[in-house]
């Protein structure tokens, strides 16, 4: 077995048992090798390094595929490490330049280890460190069902997205070879030489029925309890299958049991930031500014609800010093419902409420108190169904159940788009003239996914800490 643990200078390809993996022996062999060092020094890869779980010509590699073999690189002058795929040489394929298009198709919808360089026999691209899906949860990887569960939706949103660009992998039936989970649980979907364009794009059934349905991994999924029930999994990726909207995926992920549901733990809020960086260039200097997602989640799910109805409409010193008179009504502590619901609402008027504010929360309080609105049964419904269950009281709109999915359910893909701190987060980040629509707040917003809660909290974090922009929390009610 050979190894190299340090990088070898790209001359020593020349030589046995390295140029066996450019050029078959012999004298056009030589010609060979000379011409792919040649190659190799146009697209600025200096040093190779031979590790990894796979053998090829006696040489331990990252991977290989039909087309290529994956060795480590160094290339262009970066610090960091770089995947370079090198054209096998009983290749069916006479160049590298069609997949190379394909990779830079996928990173254009937001998927793949980002492109570097490419030629006839070579592709350069970024290193996608980690373990294939497939050891990492028959390896003991995912602390738990939580973790597992955030890993494969994940993945399964990079396939949203190639299907939404039309861009078919090709090979994700066997998702477990063709995803990376690495450090703090950040997936990426690799490997495009099987890829299309040409032909219809069915990325996400094929990589659920590979986590999911009948397979070694779905049994891995099912030791964990991240084991979905198969006859609606089936039903909705039909659905999803013959429409292919975003609210038919929504469906899948509910189906499957990976719609969020509470907080990342602390060893995953790094990678909710290197996502986050990852996918939007300029978010991502707003994360540097801010740092670690600490979105801290409430603890009293009532209290949640009743301050984000007092802090409608309000900036956030506006509602704190409302919600400070509200509890001095009860002797500055915060009340249960049924003290609220026997409270007069000219009382809470007289605390600085709004007519509607004060009706809103005794309806609310009543509600609760009487158990026609059960708040412990929320954190097991959809986003959907508590934004319909808590809109139906009088007064609580949309705006305010969306923060109580945020901050007092954990959720993490809630976006917030009438929420004006948001918005002008959006313009100032994009340099805009003027406060984006809601609807193209929600389009900006597509490539936070699936940590849209996460991104909301960093544009108001951003806001706050700067001298002379308004902190989040206006919004509609």
């Amino acid at each position: 077995m050979r190894r190299s643990s340090k990088f070898l200078p790209v001359e020593a390809l020349a030589g046995p048992p390295y140029s066996g993996i450019l050029a078959y022996p012999g004298p056009a062999g030589a010609r060979t090798v000379a011409s792919r060092l040649a190659e190799l020094g146009r697209l600025g890869v200096s040093g190779v390094r031979f590790e990894g779980p796979a053998r090829v010509r006696g040489l331990d590699v990252l991977g290989k595929g039909h087309s290529g073999v994956v060795v480590l690189a160094r290339a262009g002058g970066r610090a960091r490490a770089a995947a370079l795929k090198i054209r096998r040489l009983d290749s069916p394929r006479r160049s590298m330049l069609g997949e190379a298009r394909l990779l830079g198709a996928a990173n254009k919808a937001g998927v793949g280890p980002a492109l570097a360089g490419a030629s006839r026999n070579f592709l350069v691209m970024e290193l996608a460190e980690g373990r294939t899906i497939g050891s990492w949860m028959a390896g003991g990887g995912p602390a738990g069902a939580a973790e597992a569960r955030r890993a494969a939706r994940a993945v399964l949103e990079d396939c949203y997205r190639l299907d939404a660009a039309g861009l078919d992998h090709g090979e994700l039936s066997r998702i477990h070879r063709h995803a990376v989970v690495g450090g703090g649980g950040r997936t990426a979907v690799v490997d495009f030489e099987g890829a299309s364009a040409g032909r219809r794009a069915s990325n996400v059934t094929s990589a659920a029925q590979g986590m999911f349905i009948g397979s070694g991994m779905a049994e891995a999924m099912g030791r964990l309890g991240a084991r979905p029930e198969k006859g609606a999994a089936v039903r909705a990726l039909r659905a999803y299958k013959s429409e292919g909207t975003r609210e038919s995926f929504e469906g899948v992920l509910g189906a499957l049991g990976l719609s969020p549901r509470g907080p990342p733990a602390p060893a995953e809020r790094g990678a909710v930031a290197r996502h986050l960086s990852g996918r939007d260039g300029r978010l991502a200097a707003v994360v540097g500014r801010v740092g670690e997602y600490r979105m801290r989640r409430a603890r009293n799910r009532y209290e949640s609800l009743v301050l984000a109805v007092i802090g409608q409409q309000l900036s956030g010193a506006a509602a704190g010093a409302a919600a400070a008179r509200f509890r001095a009504l009860y002797g500055g502590r915060f009340p249960r419902p049924g003290a609220v619901a026997a409270t007069p609402e000219a009382a809470l008027r007289g605390a600085g409420l709004s007519g509607m504010k004060a009706a809103a929360i005794a309806g609310l309080s009543a509600r609760i108190e009487s158990g026609a609105l059960r708040l412990d049964a929320l954190p097991r419904m959809p986003d959907e169904d508590v934004v319909g269950e808590l809109s139906a009281v009088r007064g609580v709109g949309r705006w305010t159940a969306q923060m109580f999915l945020m901050f007092a359910l954990g959720r993490l893909d809630v976006l917030p788009a009438g929420d004006l701190g948001l918005r002008r987060g959006i313009m100032l980040l994009r340099s805009a003239g003027r406060l984006p629509s809601e609807a193209e707040a929600e389009r900006e917003a597509e490539a936070w996914r699936p940590y849209r809660s996460a991104a909301t909290w960093y544009l108001w974090r951003w806001q706050a800490a700067e001298p002379g922009m308004l902190a989040g929390g206006l919004a509609g009610g």
